[in-house]
């Protein structure tokens, strides 16, 4: 079993050391070869992990020197010799690498991403989920969650408000330009540069594009002039008329939640005491459905226990954020959000 080297942080770069001593009893040691591999990937890292041209070998010892590698990864470091009269010996080293959180002051409360992953590897108990699968599934789950969960009433989960943000679009010569790159749903308010509200289409929202089309004097939309009018659609926003200079267009609306990478990350949308809950189950009912109970033969139990606990989690999260009365979400008898969630 390979021993564990003491933890190391992405920006640090230092010596591990291999002891030969009780293998090479006479013998000296002719030549070392040190190599890296991830053990989430178990792909070979040696040329970033390791920097060959400061390995050294002293006596019974070979020194090789680490830098680099990603938080919450762990990497087995193996070295090879050959000694003196031939003989081949290696010894082998985990090498963690963990990125120690800046202290602010206000440590967080709510479980970080080896949390989840270990909540869930407890759960699934399968070795083909491993830790960089599982990253990209809490991912996809957090993104889900934020873009808005269809519930079995059908409406659509509200907005996160930690997720809340303004950016400025600016105008092209064309009727539309690109929404900001971290956009993910819910455009609520429109402003123009002196801080005037743009207003939507009469009798609809900022995603009714029918009447937008409808109410522009030019079915074309080559109307030049001022902006009075704006839509979204898809990733776009839509305007009448077209500034002859480009304009900036202020916007209110919801990003995209920051990806998880490092061990000690933590969701940046969610409710600390529902974070566990919510992902956990998200993640558990997506692999049992899709792999695990797949087949005839299987009830699929692990399925419906996750899918039931995920929405309750749901449910919950709906109750704690509150249902914002302008613009109409969830429950509210009809949607103005048609963000990421919905077509």
């Amino acid at each position: 079993m390979a021993n564990s080297f003491s933890t190391k942080q992405p920006s640090e770069a230092f010596a591990v050391s291999f002891d030969f001593t009780a293998r090479l009893g006479a013998e000296t040691i002719t030549s070392a070869v040190i190599s890296a591999v991830d053990t989430s990937t178990l792909e070979d890292v040696s040329a970033t992990i390791l920097d060959v041209t400061k390995q050294t070998i002293t006596g019974a010892l070979v020194y090789g020197y680490t830098r680099a590698g990603t938080g919450g990864h762990n990497y087995l470091i193996n070295c090879r010799i050959v000694g003196s009269l031939g003989s081949l010996y290696e010894l082998e080293g985990i090498l963690p690498v963990e990125e120690t959180p800046i202290d602010t002051g206000e440590a967080g409360t709510g479980p970080c991403l080896s949390d989840l992953l270990a909540a869930i590897q407890g759960v699934i108990q399968d070795p083909v989920y491993n830790d960089v699968v599982l990253t990209d599934r809490i991912n996809d789950a957090i993104s889900a969650i934020a873009g808005g969960i269809r519930m079995p009433d059908s409406e659509v989960s509200p907005p996160l408000p930690d997720l809340y943000k303004s950016d400025t679009v600016i105008t092209t010569t064309l009727a539309y330009a690109s929404l900001p790159a971290d956009y993910q749903r819910n455009v609520f308010n429109v402003f123009d540069g002196a801080w005037n509200k743009i207003n939507p289409p009469r009798g609809g929202g900022y995603y009714s594009f029918n009447l937008f089309l409808k109410q522009s004097s030019n079915m074309s939309l080559a109307e030049t002039g001022s902006v009075y009018r704006v839509c979204v659609k898809g990733r776009k926003l839509y305007y009448q008329g077209i500034p002859a200079a480009p304009a900036n267009i202020g916007i209110h609306y919801y990003r995209k939640p920051t990806p998880l990478t490092l061990g000690t990350d933590e969701p940046d949308c969610l409710p600390e005491h529902l974070q566990k809950k919510l992902i956990k189950h998200y993640v558990c009912k997506e692999i049992f459905g899709e792999s695990i109970e797949d087949g005839q033969d299987n009830s699929g139990i692990g399925t419906k226990y996750h899918t039931g606990k995920f929405f309750e989690a749901m449910a919950d999260l709906i109750d704690f954020i509150g249902i914002d009365s302008e613009p109409q979400y969830y429950g509210s008898g009809g949607f103005e959000d048609r963000g990421a969630c919905d077509g």
